[in-house]
């Protein structure tokens, strides 16, 4: 686990994961972030592909389709948001769609620490453009007809549709689930976890966050707190710790609000 405080906490690039307490639970007792696969993903544009083969009509390796086909089954995706228009820890809709409306939390990973492991095992990733690219796949007539998905990364799997610009997606891919790794190692990434104040009591007192805080042992707990200035054209956010201290206040001022 990485020693932070609050100034730290504000100079270090961050990535997000919204979820909820069981999985919480779950990945602090694995220290593993377990990929996804294709058909369970929300973009349900995605979770089906059209292949289209690049080919002459002369030496058309038919069977790179079949052989993607097989690659598909074996992709295991995990999803992070980062900072962008909207601080990463602050999409109101990412709490209410991936964190059980506010009752669950959003895990803050160290970004340099989740390449670094993607690193070591081989996986793909990068940030999500959302230009409206369809989302069907292009190979070409590759002879060797291995690791086609791979060799395009980019154009397959880092464009979405515009409706998914709000997530700020940043995309780990792992093109071979059948190598036994189920997950990423993020445990030595967790810098803080944030927990919603969408009830009257604070998050440190509130009984259902109990035992989460507990699990956390020495990861340091966050509340988030959010609230709309009308008029003003500024949403503000904060996080404070227990002791009631800011580790990132009115941070706004660095990101286009959409009102």
């Amino acid at each position: 686990m990485i020693t932070i405080n609050s100034d730290k906490f504000k100079s270090i690039d961050k990535l997000y994961h919204y979820t909820s307490l069981s999985a919480l639970a779950s990945i602090l007792k694995s220290g593993i972030l377990r990929f996804g696969v294709l058909p369970r993903i929300n973009d349900i544009t995605e979770a089906v592909r059209e292949i289209y083969l690049q080919h002459d009509n002369e030496n058309t390796n038919w069977d790179n389709i079949s052989r993607v086909e097989e690659e598909l089954k074996l992709i295991g995706l995990i999803s992070l948001t980062q900072d962008g228009t909207r601080a990463g820890y602050a999409i109101n809709s990412m709490w209410g769609h991936y964190a059980e409306k506010g009752e669950g939390c959003c895990i803050i990973f160290d970004k340099e620490g989740i390449i670094k492991e993607c690193n070591k095992l081989g996986f793909r990733y990068g940030s999500v453009t959302y230009d409206g690219a369809a989302p069907h796949i292009i190979i070409d007539n590759n002879p060797n007809g291995i690791g086609l998905l791979e060799s395009f990364f980019d154009e397959n799997f880092l464009h979405k549709s515009q409706d998914w610009e709000n997530e700020q997606e940043f995309r780990i891919v792992n093109f071979n689930t059948s190598n036994g790794i189920g997950g990423l190692p993020i445990m030595d990434c967790i810098i803080a976890v944030a927990f919603h104040t969408n009830c009257k009591c604070s998050v440190f007192d509130c009984p259902i966050k109990q035992d989460s805080l507990r699990a956390l042992d020495d990861i340091p707990a966050l509340e988030y707190l959010y609230s709309h200035k009308w008029g003003n054209k500024r949403d503000q956010a904060q996080l404070k710790d227990v002791k009631g201290n800011d580790w990132i206040a009115d941070d706004y001022s660095q990101y286009t609000i959409d009102v």
